[in-house]
């Protein structure tokens, strides 16, 4: 999985940044994802669309995941956070359904992004997915009927690994 940050006060350090054929201008980048989401039909398109469109606020970190598996290239998911007070945000999440594991690895790289900025990887969203992919990671209800919180260090669900955290693998 390689990653792209569009934010220049938080940019990848070189070592992090991914071949420079993935790093394109983020609006070429979310069109093409929206693109890919309309084909096949997906209601992602209009998210994706909501996400990209939202971006240039300066606060907000934006990273997109790359995959180059056999069977998909290109853009795999859009991921918009944050920071706040004590946790950062995690405001949009949209991911290509043709891909698997893509928002494990979006909420990973949140997580360390938290870590990153002292946060300690305590992540925020508001989920209105009406799954249960938050709750099976780690995250719980504070306050109903969306707001939902994860804090990686009191959670069973995830595990140190260097300097962030995990999602431990079943």
């Amino acid at each position: 999985m390689d990653w792209l940050c569009r934010n220049s006060s938080l940019a990848l350090p070189r070592a992090e940044r991914s071949p420079s054929h993935c790093f394109q201008p983020y609006a070429e980048a979310a069109q093409a994802f929206i693109a890919a989401m309309t084909q096949i039909g997906s209601d992602r398109a209009t998210q994706a669309a909501q996400i990209a469109e939202g971006y240039g606020h300066p606060a907000d970190m934006k990273f997109f995941a790359f995959t180059r598996g056999a069977d998909t290239h290109g853009l795999a998911g859009l991921m918009v956070l944050k920071v706040k007070d004590t946790a950062i945000k995690v405001e949009d999440v949209c991911t290509d359904p043709r891909t698997r594991g893509v928002g494990i690895q979006l909420i990973e790289r949140a997580v360390l992004e938290s870590v990153k900025v002292g946060k300690g990887g305590r992540l925020t969203l508001s989920d209105m997915s009406g799954s249960d992919f938050y709750d099976q990671l780690g995250f719980k209800l504070v306050d109903p009927p969306l707001t939902k919180s994860l804090d990686p260090g009191t959670s069973s669900v995830w595990q140190v690994a260097g300097k962030t955290w995990k999602v431990k693998r079943r």
